[in-house]
């Protein structure tokens, strides 16, 4: 089984002070996702992190990375394009995959292939499978995996979430790798993050965007609505599936998101 380490959210939260790179090596894993699903800020400080403090343990180790890029709003896509091109630049082969989340973002990255030899993803963000755990049918049915006409010839492989107990992939091209989330479900995110606003008065919390600090990384939270947990992780929210997932082809590659072992010291 092909399996990856996603790193993209929780790269930051890491509690295990020098034994990062050994946990790392523990794994067993030979790529690694770095960056971010959901925040610009939390993607830029993580690319930072990674090209200073992990570049040279994968060079030595021969590991690959893959890039992954939020949607995110207008001002600060300039400076999104800028860390993406300096990041490839920065770490040569070891860096071969880009996986982005918007229309917008797929475009750059085509022409960001002119430079690089990379590999285009088509995020978790362009799959709107139904994934509110609140309803009695969620997970009990078999779900088609729509593929968007628009990326088609112009991504190698497409990410889903495990949403259902039986997932069709048949709209999907076989030329298409499929890379499948575990044992994390995305039910979804915003541009507005709950941890930066709890840093502000009342009444002020979603008035602008004033800087963060990236007071996400004080912690997460848990809530539970209509017996479904809900994990909360900066502008993101997720629950879990442990639950087996019939295919109708396996995927061709799994992504693992350790946010137990990050977070909740595992």
């Amino acid at each position: 089984m092909n399996i990856a380490y996603n790193l993209s959210d929780i790269a930051l939260y890491y509690d295990g002070g020098s034994g990062y790179t050994q946990h790392l090596k523990d794994t067993g894993c030979s790529r690694f996702y770095i960056g971010s699903y959901f925040c610009g800020k939390y993607f830029m400080r993580s690319v930072h992190f990674f090209t200073q403090n992990l570049l040279g343990f994968f060079t030595e180790n021969q590991l690959r990375v893959t890039l992954t890029v939020p949607s995110v709003p207008g001002p600060q896509n300039d400076m999104l394009k800028q860390d993406i091109s300096n990041f490839f630049a920065c770490c040569g082969e070891y860096a071969d995959e880009l996986v982005v989340n918007d229309y917008g973002m797929l475009q750059f990255a085509q022409q960001l292939k002119d430079f690089y030899p990379i590999r285009i993803t088509a995020g978790r963000m362009f799959t709107k499978n139904f994934r509110d755990p609140r309803y009695p049918d969620y997970g009990k049915e078999s779900s088609l995996v729509f593929f968007p006409e628009m990326l088609r010839g112009a991504v190698s492989a497409i990410e889903v979430d495990l949403t259902a107990s039986k997932l069709d992939f048949s709209e999907i091209d076989d030329a298409i790798e499929i890379h499948a989330h575990y044992p994390y479900v995305y039910v979804t995110g915003g541009q507005n993050c709950q941890f930066a606003a709890a840093m502000h008065p009342a009444g002020q919390q979603f008035i602008g965007r004033p800087g963060c600090g990236l007071s996400c990384m004080n912690g997460y939270m848990e809530t539970t609505a209509e017996d479904a947990v809900f994990l909360h992780i900066g502008k993101g929210l997720y629950t879990r599936n442990d639950a087996p997932v019939v295919y109708s082809k396996t995927p061709d590659r799994f992504i693992y998101w350790p946010a137990d072992e990050f977070l909740k010291n595992e």
